[in-house]
């Protein structure tokens, strides 16, 4: 691919996030790479994933992740709609 564009979606789970790997690879898409969101991590960008997508109920069972993908250009607008509609949260740094 000559252009590409970086994506970062955060999922509440791996089904939803694995969903959307599916159908990102009916793309032009290189790297794509689900993996969960790091405990580790305590300030920045994932401290707030990951409290956004915690619930205050303790009836929902939440496992934060993260989807990496490079998108040929011209397929970037697809991907988002794809993201968008499995229910993802692109990063914007």
């Amino acid at each position: 691919m000559e252009k590409v564009k970086k994506m970062d979606a955060y999922y509440r789970t791996e089904s939803n996030a694995e969903s959307a790997k599916a159908k990102l690879e009916t793309l032009k898409v290189e790297k794509v790479l689900v993996e969960r969101v790091p405990d580790s991590s305590r300030n920045g960008l994932m401290e707030v994933i990951k409290n956004m997508f915690t619930d205050d109920t303790k009836d929902h069972h939440h496992d934060p992740q993260i989807l990496h993908v490079e998108v040929a250009d011209e397929d970037f607008a697809e991907a988002n709609k794809i993201v968008q509609e499995s229910e993802g949260f692109i990063s914007k740094e």
